[in-house]
């Protein structure tokens, strides 16, 4: 079975990586993926340290050099299944195999709300032969606006479990925390308001006068275009004399290893389809606050595996993180909990075990 992958852009994000964890454990007996881009990125030196190979494809004019190279490309290398990531790639991969006895799937990892995205999916309505969704919330929201055919499938996404086996206090040499200090952290970007980090920096004021040891990082990049989001966090920290305790540490490779150092890992957000984030930080073993948005709800068992607050609502925030700062046993209890629900539902392995079985499904 040869599968392509088609991406626009190679920047890092949930659906690149995702997309390197698959090349990389899809076993050889299930076949071969090829992994196409127009754009490339930022991630392109990831996958051929991994020595996957990266073929890369101009767009040109209406995508009509693409569909042309696609059409080569799918012809040299027996291509059977094209698994597209945007609705706009499901137009260029159908018309370049027009005539092709080639599947095409999509994966749904988020609903633009402008009305040029309403259009496209509207467009690419049923030419799809499998439609994946990354949860049942954003299957829920989509198919309010978009009638669903029979081919479609919820297909949760995979980490690599590997990344995340060590513990360890690397982190609280970097900030000279003492033993009984404790250290909190969130991952994710400054560059829309998607995130919701200032509920995390009001939670944070209202936690210091009582624990001077507590410290929180905030992991993710800034918007060049749009500062806003960053700016309004970093100046509430300083304006408030929370900057010996509030650390914004920019963009970071080594995600697995801060999130081995956190004794909190917390989460706040306007919008999400997934939340990879937080699924990496349970399977760290690392306890997680999250807001009760209905995505996180679902990939928690209504806070079963994490604690869930009030979204928005800084004081139920600041107490839940008082409350777990004044019981480490708790802390444990919960990261364990989280962390062994977080590996039987989550892993790399059980989403290529899923998405090999779709695939043979729609070949025979």
């Amino acid at each position: 079975m040869n599968i392509l992958q088609l991406f626009g852009s190679l920047n890092r994000g949930g659906a690149e990586v995702l997309t390197y964890d698959v090349c990389r454990y899809y076993p050889d007996k299930y076949g071969k993926i090829f992994l196409v881009t127009y754009w490339g990125g930022d991630m392109e030196d990831t996958f051929a340290l991994s020595n996957i190979p990266v073929y890369k494809n101009r767009k040109g004019l209406f995508g009509i050099s693409l569909i042309k190279s696609l059409r080569s490309f799918v012809k040299q290398y027996s291509i059977q299944v094209i698994h597209v990531h945007k609705s706009i790639d499901v137009l260029y991969a159908q018309i370049a195999c027009i005539g092709l006895k080639v599947k095409i799937v999509q994966t749904v990892h988020s609903i633009g709300t402008g009305k040029q995205y309403l259009i496209l999916r509207k467009a690419v309505k049923g030419i799809t032969d499998h439609l994946f969704f990354v949860s049942h919330d954003i299957l829920k929201k989509y198919s309010s606006n978009n009638p669903l055919t029979k081919r479609y499938s919820v297909l949760y996404n995979g980490i690599d479990p590997i990344k995340f086996q060590q513990k360890n206090k690397l982190l609280f040499n970097e900030f000279n925390i003492p033993k009984e200090g404790i250290l909190a952290g969130m991952v994710g970007n400054f560059y829309t308001e998607s995130r919701d980090q200032f509920t995390v920096c009001n939670a944070v004021k209202k936690i210091i006068p009582d624990h001077l040891n507590f410290q929180l990082i905030f992991i993710g990049g800034k918007s060049k275009s749009n500062t806003e989001p960053f700016e309004k966090c970093y100046h509430f920290c300083k304006k408030n004399k929370l900057m010996n305790n509030v650390h914004f540490l920019g963009s970071r490779e080594d995600i697995p290893q801060i999130l081995a150092s956190l004794d909190l890992f917390v989460y706040s957000s306007n919008r999400d389809t997934f939340g990879i984030a937080v699924v990496e930080a349970m399977m760290s073993g690392t306890p997680v606050i999250v807001n009760d948005l209905s995505v996180f709800q679902e990939i928690t068992e209504n806070g079963k595996y994490a604690q869930l607050y009030k979204t928005k609502d800084a004081d139920d925030l600041a107490e839940k993180i008082e409350y777990f700062i004044r019981h480490p046993e708790a802390r444990a209890e919960l990261g364990e909990r989280g962390r062994q629900y977080a590996l039987e539902n989550f892993t790399i392995e059980k989403h290529i075990e899923q998405l090999h079985s779709i695939y043979t499904e729609l070949l025979s």
